[in-house]
């Protein structure tokens, strides 16, 4: 009889495993008679069994046991054994050939019994290998939000040790929704734990906040206490709806940057108080941060099709701000840097110089204010004098009584008759809008009267005021469909002019349009005008002095006394002195620039069309759309928005 006693898993209505080997008096070999039902039949040739059952004896010898259990014989105990790279299966054969148990003639009874015990050692095995396993401790759970999805109601988990997305992403797989769902979902599920994760923390204290200007837009910068600014420097970004990766790349160091120089100049600042506070151990100097640089602006930029920062601090020269924003931004190529320094130095003195003249009016109205309120003081040390009216009207309000109607320069003329009419006791008078609207004309005819005597005063006034200077010439730029006139006054700079002038154009189409612009089409702009400009000082010039010279050679003829008979010398000379003239300087044979056309090209961007005197304007469409590859249809529309741009000269 086999048994082996004890608790089985895999079987659990076996308390106890056991055969009852019986001998037969005509042969040795033992013949099985479980008393127990098999749980599983398998039809196996039995040669197969016992070559296995002989090839792993064989390597028993010089293999490692993983598994021995006793097993009860007939009263005696056996050593059921599993070796290291040995089956389940080879196992069970192999035991029950050395023990007898593989003579039975019924091939069923011998697959039953090596099931039997194949499932009593893989049993085993898993309670070793469960033993020698260390307990992984379970994640806690940080979060849980009740879902329903397209009638699917769960839990969606989130573990300490990972991160909202990874939840995300193994709720959405474990809840078996199609990959459309999942899209969909995704993100807006990222967000609510993302959001749910904030309400848990307890609320940062804000330490400061500061304004930057992106693309135009003005955004605020916030920084909290524990903050990383590159973190913050992200979440503001997304907060203003800025989801480009390669753009975020770019713009969140920059803004980081930002926040550290914030940080450590409140800290200088800080430094500072302590200082004057009275301490008995001086801290040395080196140990206090020098306070940092006052930006003086930024200026957005795009560099190789990609958006870009340039910022210019106060005391940094328009080269080194160059130079740093090429080296934050990767640009390490001589020629390149070549290339590009001198547009950007060009940006850097364009805004500069529209700085200084913003400052320099200030000062000049400050100045004046300063002046006005000098003058004010003396004035203000004296007592105030009550108000003179403007006009008095004597008003007979009966046989008896008489009143004086006075009216204030300012003051609305219906509300001091109405005033007037409660103050004499004819408020309450049946005729009280009448004699509103009769006084009420009264006072105005009496006002109209003391202004025309007034007017000769204020002729003369007027005529010793400084007039405002004509401008020398103007001309008509065509920006996103809009017709602006740059006006060039005597004796201003050509290019601080066309910069000014490009600078506040841009800025007022892309404030109304919404028409964005980089720096290489502010530089154009800029170039095309001042261009332009210098063109049409120069034909100036050319005129005036073909003028001036038949001036002058009508006066050497008048010093010769044969010239004085004949008048017609000044006028032949004239052609041949223009000649002289346009030779000595040489001209655009162009012509004058008349006007810039402004061509949107239909991605976002647009293109200056510059349109001069002598060009024709079918010719010019022709060459415009052949230059940047455009199909003839748009030469007609061109050309109608030129001679209409003509007409309008």
């Amino acid at each position: 009889m086999l048994s082996e006693c004890g608790t089985n898993e895999r079987f659990p209505s076996l308390s106890c495993l056991s055969f009852h080997v019986q001998h037969s008096t005509s042969s040795s070999s033992p013949r099985i008679s479980p008393p127990l039902t098999m749980v599983k039949s398998l039809s196996l040739l039995f040669p197969a069994l016992l070559a296995t059952a002989a090839c792993a004896q064989q390597q028993a010898s010089g293999t490692d046991v993983l598994v021995t259990m006793s097993v009860n014989i007939d009263g005696s105990l056996r050593d059921l054994q599993l070796l290291k790279g040995e089956s389940f299966e080879d196992a069970a054969v192999s035991f029950a050939r050395s023990n007898g148990l593989m003579a039975a003639t019924d091939d069923a009874q011998v697959r039953a019994v090596i099931d039997q015990l194949s499932g009593l050692l893989k049993d085993k095995m898993q309670e070793v290998e469960a033993a020698q396993q260390p307990q992984e401790r379970m994640p806690s759970v940080q979060l849980s939000i009740p879902l329903t999805i397209d009638g699917y109601t769960g839990d969606l988990l989130k573990y300490e040790t990972e991160t909202p997305e990874a939840a995300v992403e193994r709720f959405l797989y474990a809840s078996g929704f199609s990959m459309d769902v999942m899209r969909e979902v995704y993100p807006q599920l990222v967000s609510l734990v993302n959001r749910k994760l904030e309400e848990l923390q307890p609320p940062k204290k804000e330490l400061f906040a500061f304004s930057l200007s992106l693309d135009g837009r003005d955004i605020t910068v916030r920084h909290f206490e524990g903050g990383n600014p590159m973190d913050e420097a992200v979440e503001t970004l997304r907060g203003v709806g800025v989801n480009d990766g390669e753009f975020m790349d770019r713009v969140a160091p920059q803004i980081a940057n930002q926040i550290v120089n914030e940080v450590s100049s409140r800290q200088a600042a800080e430094s500072v108080e302590e200082q004057v506070q009275p301490q008995q151990v001086e801290q040395p100097l080196m140990q206090q941060q020098p306070p940092q640089r006052r930006e003086l602006f930024s200026e957005p930029l795009t560099l190789n099709n990609q958006p870009a920062i340039m910022i210019h601090y106060e005391g940094s020269t328009a080269r080194e701000t160059a130079a740093r924003f090429l080296g934050e931004n990767g640009i390490n190529d001589d020629a390149t840097i070549e290339s590009l320094m001198p547009q950007l130095i060009g940006i850097v003195d364009a805004r500069m110089a529209a700085i200084l003249e913003q400052e320099a009016q200030v000062q000049a109205e400050a100045q004046v204010q300063a002046q006005a309120q000098a003058a004010a003081e003396p004035a203000a040390e004296q007592p105030q004098q009550p108000r003179q009216p403007l006009v008095t009207v004597p008003i007979n309000l009966d046989e008896q009584r008489q009143a004086t109607l006075e009216y204030f320069e300012g003051d609305d003329v219906e509300a001091t008759v109405q005033r007037f009419l409660v103050a004499v006791g004819l408020g309450e008078n049946e005729r009280f809008n009448d004699n509103v609207v009769q006084l009420s004309a009264l006072v105005r005819e009496r006002v109209t009267d003391l202004e025309q005597q007034r007017a000769p005063e204020q002729q003369q006034v007027q005529a010793n005021e400084p007039t405002r200077p004509e401008p020398l010439f103007s001309i008509p730029v065509t920006l996103s469909g809009n017709v602006y006139n740059l006006e060039y006054f005597e004796g201003q700079e050509p290019y601080y002019a066309a910069n000014a002038f490009c600078v506040e154009k841009h800025e007022i189409v892309r404030a109304e349009l919404g028409v964005e612009f980089d720096g290489d089409q502010l530089l154009a702009c800029q170039n095309v005008l001042v261009q332009s400009i210098l063109n049409i000082i120069e034909e100036r010039q050319q005129s005036q002095a073909g003028q001036q010279q038949p001036g002058e050679a009508s006066a050497e003829t008048q010093a010769q006394p044969e010239a004085q008979a004949q008048p017609e010398t000044p006028v032949q000379a004239e052609p041949e002195a223009m000649p002289q003239a346009e030779s000595e300087t040489p001209v655009n044979p162009r012509g004058i620039l008349l006007f810039t056309l402004d061509i949107d090209m239909g991605d976002g961007t647009s293109i200056q069309l510059p349109v001069h005197r002598n060009e024709n304007p079918r010719e010019l469409a022709t060459t415009f759309c052949a230059d940047n590859k455009l199909g003839q249809e748009n030469i007609p529309a061109l050309v109608d928005a030129m001679e209409a741009q003509l007409a309008q000269l």
